[in-house]
């Protein structure tokens, strides 16, 4: 009589924790008997008992087969070219499958049986081991050898049997019935179990009925298994179409997790941050014995409350009291007037939430002013940004005074101009004024004059600070600007003294390409070096030598390389059209060609524009 034997296995959770930890035995107890029939001979086998040469002892051999037999000739013509069955037949695999899935379901040959909870489903170790990475390490793991030759019984913890039974109903048919009332305990465990197969048809189910009114759920269910694609996917369908999913029942019932997920998008559909914070408002009041609680302040978090109008801040959103009860909240209130109250500070206050929601954002070249070849033409007070779908430069806006030779920087998203002059006359001075301008809001404001009037200089971020490194005149002055205090200070000097320097803020560091300085005869001449500065020691290095050097350039940073367009050479009293990209990595430079058109004075830098501006960035 054969002995069964009863194993518990862990949950998906517990095997989590296991981490390949050898599976434990519970009591035995009879399950399967097996009575041999008195009655039934044993087939006579001739076996020739002969003596070994090597060893000197006896060893058994199989029958002597006749020449005659058919076995031998059967054995003689065999070639792997043989098939079962005739070409109108199914395939011999199906066949097979389609017999074993006969005997499962007359419950015929059964050598295991899964137990969940009280219920119980026997199968054929065979077909579990093929089709489950779970059973198929379990079952070749085994400690005795003899499990083979047992009936076990092992208890599956934290899986649904219906989902099992679903689940084993594929695995001799090959057919998976995935709906959504049972995909989450189906992937739970197909996952869990190792079937790959089975997850691939849960995503593919997933994928083929995705769309907005069946985004939240397939988000959810994404976001709980972790499938990325999918999540992505849904999420981004969600995202578009916000307002109407918001609308559902399924958006009320959203746990919170995927909730975050999906409100932390840039490209969320929305024409006010307001609509956001009322559907969110609408999901706590859904079920405030649960949600009212550090958990809403969690999700309303990512609300861009500083995104607001001011006075919806306060008509809407700071006169929920039972919201304001939360501490969590009502700092984040606090915060989002602050940021209104102190414009000039926004810059330095930024977060994720000042950032706006947008369908559309393009990370460019922008260029501002410059002095055309011709005076009669007038000093330019465009801004412009590069498509790269066209390849064309296209209006931005325009500055609030023309300029050339001027500067740029962009700090926390602000695009801020300094300096240079707003005619081509001789007389006229190198400019002070400074001006911030907001892509968001399409807007100018004017901040703090510089201390010294500056042209033909650069301006560098590093920690929240504005440089002004350069001046008009051959100089090595260094001022900074800081946003929280509307104020610019004096730093130390440069080295060497430049004129038209390029500067390049990159991580902790600072680079000064190019520029013009004092030959040793006197005259002006390119600096050919790019040097390097280190904050914390307030010192300068000196670098490898560009490839043309220039001044009066434009120079702009992406990811981290320095890009220098145009400019002047004064070695050979020349206009440089050439763009070329220093990697700051490997201290190398790299020849990109050239630009348009050659200029001088004018500023670039990298900006992200968003489809809030109203602009058509791919058009």
């Amino acid at each position: 009589m054969r002995r069964s034997r009863s194993r518990s296995l862990p949950s998906p959770n517990e095997e989590k924790s296991r981490q390949g930890s050898s599976y434990q035995k519970t009591s035995r107890r009879r399950f399967v008997s097996s009575t041999p029939n008195p009655s039934r001979k044993p087939h006579p086998v001739d076996v020739t008992s002969v003596q070994s040469e090597s060893v000197g002892r006896p060893y058994t051999t199989l029958p002597r087969i006749p020449k005659d037999s058919c076995m031998s000739t059967v054995v003689e013509t065999s070639n792997s070219n043989l098939k079962f069955g005739s070409d109108d037949e199914a395939p011999h695999s199906e066949r097979v499958l389609s017999a074993a899935a006969v005997l499962w379901r007359k419950k015929l040959l059964h050598d295991v049986i899964l137990a969940v909870g009280h219920h119980r489903i026997g199968a054929h170790r065979l077909i579990l081991a093929v089709c489950s990475g779970y059973f198929k390490d379990l079952f070749t793991n085994e400690e005795n050898d003899d499990c083979e030759e047992s009936s076990l019984v092992y208890t599956l913890h934290g899986l649904s049997y219906e989902a099992l039974k679903i689940l084993m109903e594929s695995m001799y048919t090959s057919h998976l019935n995935v709906t959504y009332s049972n995909i989450y305990e189906l992937l739970n465990a197909a996952i869990y179990l190792k079937v790959p197969v089975a997850v691939n048809k849960c995503k593919e189910f997933l994928l083929l009925n995705l769309c907005a009114d069946t985004s939240l759920r397939t988000l959810t269910v994404s976001h709980a298994f972790e499938l990325s694609e999918i999540l992505e996917q849904a999420a981004q369908i969600a995202a578009m179409n916000f307002l109407h999913v918001a609308e559902t029942d399924e958006f009320l019932e959203m746990e919170e997790n995927p909730l975050k997920h999906l409100l932390k998008r840039d490209d969320l559909k929305v024409d006010s941050e307001l609509k956001v914070f009322r559907k969110v408002q609408r999901w706590i009041e859904s079920d405030m014995d649960n949600r009212l609680n550090k958990s809403s302040a969690n999700v309303l978090s990512l609300v861009r409350l500083p995104m607001i109008k001011p006075t919806d801040l306060v008509d809407h959103v700071e006169s929920v009291d039972y919201l304001m009860q939360i501490p969590e909240y009502e700092t984040l209130v606090k915060e989002a007037l602050h940021y209104y109250c102190l414009p000039l500070r926004q810059s330095v206050l930024q977060s994720p939430r000042t950032n706006p929601r947008s369908v559309v954002s393009l990370k460019t070249i922008v260029s501002l002013g410059g002095q055309p070849r011709k005076a009669k033409d007038g000093v330019s007070k465009e801004v412009r940004y590069f498509n790269p779908q066209t390849r064309n430069w296209n209006t931005l806006t325009k500055m609030p005074q023309p300029r050339h030779h001027h500067a740029v920087a962009v700090l926390g998203g602000f695009l801020y101009v300094a300096g240079g002059r707003e005619r081509t006359s001789p007389t006229d001075h190198p400019l002070k004024t400074a001006y911030r301008y907001d892509p968001r809001t399409d807007s100018w404001i004017k901040i703090a004059d510089m201390l010294h009037g500056r042209e033909s200089f650069q301006l560098g971020i590093l920690k929240e600070m504005i440089y002004a490194i350069g001046q008009g005149k051959i100089s090595s002055r260094v001022e900074c600007f800081a946003a929280d205090v509307n104020t610019w200070k004096t730093r130390r000097p440069l080295q060497v003294p430049r004129i038209f320097g390029l500067l390049s803020p990159i991580g902790d560091h600072m680079y000064l390409a190019g520029g013009a300085t004092v030959g040793n005869n006197g005259a002006l001449c390119c600096a050919p070096h790019i040097e390097k500065y280190h904050p914390k020691s307030d010192t300068w290095i000196t670098l490898s030598k560009m490839v043309t050097p220039r001044a009066e350039a434009g120079c702009t940073v992406l990811e981290k390389q320095i890009y220098y367009l145009g400019g002047y050479n004064w070695d050979t009293k020349s206009w440089v059209q050439t763009v070329e990209a220093y990697d700051t990595t490997t201290d190398s430079w790299e020849e990109l060609g050239n630009f348009p058109k050659a200029f001088t004075g004018m500023a670039c830098c990298t900006l992200t524009l968003t489809s809030s501006l109203d602009i058509h960035i791919y058009n």
